[in-house]
């Protein structure tokens, strides 16, 4: 069996990273072949700058400015790129050709502080013919869309696992 998974593994979280990489182990030691690829669609190291520094440039001064300030202008802002990249035919093509999808590993079951992942997610749910699995997902907290994104994860996915008793609390 093949699976894809997406997962935010081209970040500076190092905690995601790890998650990710132990959801690979596990899957591949029940001889399912698993290619990783980054939910966001990021470029390797597309954090740092050229002197392998983590960025501080004045897009990320007014995205931090936004994301505490006016969260809900922030979360229009990346709603809207998100559409205007056409990440969702990204996905179904980086997508075809698996036996199913994994996405897992961090908290992508959220819409709070900036984060587009659980409406990315639930999108990606809610267009895949192939089965999705959610594997060791954090889950919450939201700014918006938390009933919406919560009912597509429980209707849509074929399997779901959250990592912590707070993130299970949201399904309840």
């Amino acid at each position: 069996m093949k699976a894809v998974k997406f997962s935010p593994i081209l970040g500076n979280n190092i905690g995601d990273i790890a998650i990710s990489k132990s959801i690979e182990y596990l899957f591949q030691t029940k001889n399912i072949e698993v290619t990783s690829k980054d939910l966001l669609f990021r470029q390797p190291f597309s954090y740092l700058d050229n002197k392998h520094k983590p960025k501080n440039s004045i897009r990320s001064a007014v995205g931090a400015y936004l994301q505490l300030n006016l969260p809900l202008i922030f979360d229009l802002l990346k709603a809207s790129i998100f559409w205007m990249k056409g990440e969702k035919n990204k996905f179904l093509s980086e997508s075809q050709g698996y036996d199913f999808i994994i996405l897992g590993g961090g908290n992508i079951i959220m819409s709070s502080m900036g984060s587009e992942y659980g409406r990315r997610v639930s999108s990606f749910l809610k267009i895949s013919k192939t089965p999705i699995i959610l594997f060791s997902c954090g889950v919450g907290p939201f700014l918006n869309y938390e009933e919406s994104i919560c009912r597509t994860v429980m209707n849509k996915s074929t399997y779901c696992s959250v990592r912590d008793d707070n993130s299970l609390s949201y399904f309840k």
